[in-house]
């Protein structure tokens, strides 16, 4: 079922990277799917069958705005790893703001609105 795992991995990354982009609260995205990241062509040439699970994402307030948006999702568990068929969450505390996601299988419209309820917790 790997090849299945990914495939949906890579569809809810991108899916969730172009919605991160479109939150106020969000300052930059780094997914190597989206048209204006600076290696996406050279992407498109190594990964023609999708662009990973693995995405980043800056929050707008720092540390204490991360602190705010982490505490307040239900169902992203953090932790550092590279992931699994759950979505993960690791908020980089070595930068400002910065939160990486894991993403995993689960229904898009799950995890953006988990995400959601971090953003409404700003």
């Amino acid at each position: 079922t790997l090849h299945l795992r990914l495939e949906r991995q890579c569809q809810n990354a991108l899916a969730l990277a172009r919605w991160l982009k479109a939150q106020p609260q969000v300052a930059y995205v780094l997914y190597p799917g989206l048209e204006d990241h600076p290696q996406h062509a050279l992407a498109q040439k190594l990964l023609p069958q999708g662009f990973g699970g693995m995405l980043a994402f800056h929050l707008t307030g720092g540390m204490e705005a991360m602190g705010r948006f982490v505490d307040a999702l239900r169902s992203i568990p953090i932790a550092t790893s590279l992931g699994d068929v759950g979505t993960l969450l690791d908020p980089l505390h070595r930068d400002d703001g910065l939160i990486r996601l894991s993403v995993g299988c689960e229904g898009l419209r799950d995890l953006t609105a988990d995400l959601e309820r971090g953003f409404a917790a700003l």
